[in-house]
């Protein structure tokens, strides 16, 4: 063989030459065609083998080793089966032979869970990437990846995924399940989101970040609350503010250091400029307007005074603050994405309610809420008429507990305020009994079976109008004929039922699209002995919410009390250690 390649026929003979390059070349070639048909066997052996090994372990998948949120487990695995079966159980964070730079995309979202008022150590994201960089173990002589087992390489795929769809579930709908904690909180979580097609888009389309901030609310109150918790963590960082201790330095024209540590806590939470101060020291015009400001922030009686309830707000700590943003960023994760074009907001601790058409605020007012024993449920309904000059059927709670009483003293209570009593709750039963034949002194809360009716007019508990969302609680928006109580910073009085500091001009907005309705005319119906009914043109959404924490049109925080205890509940829920995901 070696002589004929040598021979001087073969060097000589062009076409020889031809021949031997191009069998060489079919040699070469017919090899890596061979290796990689055999590399692509192995490949193709190989992904089946971790699809095999992943349908397995999600069919015997025990739930809690991967999601250890308890108010959003169902949810959550229902997504995470839903997300692999769709993909026909292929791995999405790597390839069989390294990891995916997707994977660092999450560990960097999932680090920004702070803005959100949402603590990244909950998702795990030092054990992710001590998982990832133990399982793809890489070499220290050549730039590659050791061959990983295939069971860890699915744990791992599938500890990423759940830490994706548990943080993109707590970013759309919130962590709680307020309504698990308390019954009396019914605004559910109805904000939707199919975060299984939303995590395969964003692998799809490499971006991971912009689909999770795809999820966030799109509101303003929302944005304007994360701002805030920035600013307020920077002051956390700086030391926080100083104490304001009592004394009568607080007062025109006086000077000494607790004006001075008065002025900077000021400074430090924005409601001061510290350039308008001439002398640190003095108690001027400046320092005044800044506290009435700061007292309106805290819901407190503006009058510029230092009083004990503005020591008390002054000297909480940032760090409670900043706990208090990050709850009600929570709350407000829980309303709806879409609330509607139009709508009614009354915010309970805040003893306010406003009407929303669009982004413009149409109304607001102030409101009265119920007692602490006789809390404002949270909830959503629908307004679908107004009662005119309304009578009033008595409760049978409030009738045994609070009228009984005062007609065993005073017999003529009842004929004196316009009540009537009927002998059954069957409102067929329309003839009133007379007062003065039932034997008062010989009922009580076991034995009353009386309907105790208040008539329309003056003096009437519900006022001269009430706006109607019919719902198992009897709750509803109404006027009082105690409009004093407006007056007052803290107006928790009622029995549940919100009052409305100016019903006429509600009333008006309401039915604006029917020409019948004038303000005159809404005011003479409010004045009728017998009530009237009207329905809405269209019905408007009510949201009862409970906000601790917001911003004020200027953007400031605003930090109302915790009149029914709702924020030491769920802030011990959304801090607990034993949550740890």
């Amino acid at each position: 063989m070696s002589k004929f390649f040598n021979s001087p026929s073969s060097r000589s003979n062009p076409k020889h030459k031809i021949f031997f390059i191009s069998a060489g070349i079919i040699l070469v070639v017919g090899l890596l065609a061979f290796w990689a048909i055999r590399s692509a066997t192995f490949q193709n052996k190989r992904s089946e083998e971790s699809m095999l090994v992943m349908q397995s372990v999600l069919d015997t998948l025990q739930v809690e080793n991967y999601f250890r949120d308890d108010f959003k487990r169902r949810d959550i695995h229902r997504q995470f089966v839903k997300f692999y079966t769709d993909r026909d159980y292929r791995l999405a964070w790597s390839t069989l032979k390294k990891p995916l730079p997707l994977a660092d995309s999450l560990f960097g979202a999932l680090q920004l869970a702070r803005q959100e008022g949402l603590n990244p150590d909950d998702y795990n994201v030092k054990e992710l990437k001590q998982m990832r960089d133990s399982v793809f173990q890489r070499s220290l002589i050549k730039i590659q990846y050791k061959k990983p087992d295939l069971l860890r390489l699915v744990q791992l795929d599938f500890q990423l995924t759940a830490a994706y769809l548990t943080y993109a579930s707590h970013l759309a709908i919130g962590r709680l399940d307020p309504h698990k904690l308390e019954p009396t909180w019914m605004i559910n979580p109805q904000r939707s989101a199919n975060l299984a097609a939303n995590l395969e888009k964003a692998i799809r389309n490499r971006n991971i970040n912009r689909s999770l901030k795809e999820l966030l609310p799109d509101r303003q109150e929302y944005q304007q609350l994360r701002t805030l918790l920035v600013s307020y963590r920077k002051i956390e960082e700086q030391g926080g503010w100083p104490a304001v201790t009592p004394g009568d330095s607080y007062r025109p024209g006086k000077k000494g250091e607790p004006v001075t540590a008065l002025r900077k806590r000021l400074a430090l939470s924005g409601d001061l400029q510290a350039a308008t101060a001439v002398d640190s020291a003095l108690f001027d015009d400046s320092l005044a307007e800044a506290l009435k400001g700061f007292q309106e922030r805290h819901g407190l009686q503006p009058n510029g005074k230092v009083d004990e309830a503005t020591i008390k707000a002054l000297n909480e700590p940032v760090a409670r603050q900043i706990d208090r943003i990050e709850l009600n960023l929570e709350r407000l994760r829980w309303l709806p994405e879409k609330m509607g074009e139009e709508y009614v907001l009354v915010n309970v601790p805040g003893y306010d309610l406003k009407v929303m058409n669009g982004k413009e605020k149409a109304l607001q007012m102030r409101v009265v809420v119920g007692k602490e024993f006789n809390s404002t449920p949270v909830f959503r309904d629908t307004i679908e008429y107004i009662v005119f000059s309304p009578d009033w059927s008595v409760p049978m709670s409030i009738a045994t507990k609070e009228i009984l009483p005062i007609v065993q003293r005073n017999p003529q209570y009842l004929l004196a305020n316009n009540y009537q009593v009927y002998s059954s709750w069957d409102t067929r039963d329309t003839i009133p009994l007379d007062p003065a034949a039932i034997d008062w002194d010989s009922l009580s809360e076991d034995n009353f079976k009386y309907r105790v009716v208040q008539g329309a007019g003056k003096g009437n508990a519900l006022g001269s109008v009430k706006f109607m969302f019919p719902n198992e609680m009897d709750i509803y928006l109404h006027d009082t004929p105690a409009s004093h109580l407006f007056k007052r910073n803290e107006r928790a009085f009622s029995h549940g039922c919100v009052r409305v500091e100016k019903p006429t001009d509600l009333a008006q907005y309401l039915l604006r699209d029917n020409d019948r309705w004038s303000e005159e005319t809404i005011k003479e119906a409010m004045q009728q002995d017998k009530p009237e009914t009207v329905k809405l043109p269209r019905k408007v959404p009510v949201f009862i919410t409970y906000l601790t924490a917001y911003a004020d049109d200027q953007g400031r925080l605003n930090l109302r009390d915790d009149i029914y205890g709702h924020d030491s509940k769920q802030l011990s829920f959304l801090q607990r250690k034993s949550a740890r995901l």
